[in-house]
């Protein structure tokens, strides 16, 4: 009888070690969403499914803005659980995966814009494009509006480009001059007030438009 009992205690034991969830969360990781969950930064193993997906489910806080990173202590990993086996530093540091925008893309989407503004010209030029602003967003599809905070887009012209992103959003500021050239109708001699048009009386030429618009 007591070699049963001590049979039993021995197969519950191993029962219980059989069953016993083991996390490991390496010193760096990189998460993509807003909040930074168990299951995105450590690997899980258990023989449980309900636990490990109950594990993988547990928050621990908000994510870092996109390209910035966070750390998290081991402490606060601990005392988020309990009746496992973690394999962890002593901190873990936490990075938001990131896509930069560069200045060169923010530029061709600008120009695009104030060429696509002018349908009328024979003629644009955009010159002494500057633009500020450090785009990043989180990974993923983006797009993109444009505001213009100069109300024309000819002579010294001001765009907000507002890019979007996994409900983020960043901005860029962009600054230029532009010259658009057209043929405008010019009156071929002074005409005196109240002259009737006649044929020869006016002439198309071409004119740069930033001082007549």
């Amino acid at each position: 009888m007591k070699g049963f009992a001590a049979a039993l205690s021995v197969l519950f034991f191993a029962g219980i070690a059989w069953g016993k969830a083991v996390v490991s969360i390496p010193a760096e990781v990189v998460v993509t969403k807003d909040w930074i969950t168990l299951g995105e930064i450590a690997h899980i193993q258990g023989d449980d499914p309900g636990q490990v997906l109950e594990l993988k489910g547990i928050s621990l806080g908000r994510a870092p803005l996109p390209g910035s990173h966070r750390f998290i202590r081991r402490a606060q990993i601990e005392a988020r659980l309990e009746g496992v086996e973690l394999h962890c530093p002593l901190r873990v540091k936490v990075s938001r995966a990131s896509q930069r925008i560069p200045a060169a893309k923010v530029a061709e989407i600008a120009s695009r814009y104030l060429r696509g503004r002018l349908p009328f010209a024979d003629r644009v030029e955009i010159l002494n494009l500057r633009v500020r602003g450090n785009v990043v967003l989180p990974r993923g599809p983006w797009d993109y509006l444009v505001l213009e905070r100069s109300g024309r887009p000819l002579g010294k012209v001001s765009l907000a480009i507002l890019f979007r992103c996994q409900g983020h959003q960043r901005r860029a500021l962009v600054e230029a001059e532009v010259k658009a050239w057209a043929k405008v109708a010019v009156a071929s001699r002074r005409l005196p007030r109240y002259h009737i048009l006649q044929e020869g009386d006016v002439r198309l030429e071409e004119r740069e438009l930033s001082h007549l618009l």
